[in-house]
């Protein structure tokens, strides 16, 4: 039983970070894109 919770508590903290880690990236993107569109102009 305690290692199924402790399963389920470690699945959902890796996807925790994935999640973080993808929207980061994202939002760096997002920022670099976004100013070198700028520069463009």
């Amino acid at each position: 039983m305690i290692s199924l919770v402790l399963a389920i508590f470690l699945t959902t903290f890796v996807v925790l970070i994935f999640g973080i880690t993808f929207l980061i990236v994202v939002l760096i993107a997002a920022t670099v894109t976004h100013s070198v569109s700028l520069k463009l102009k």
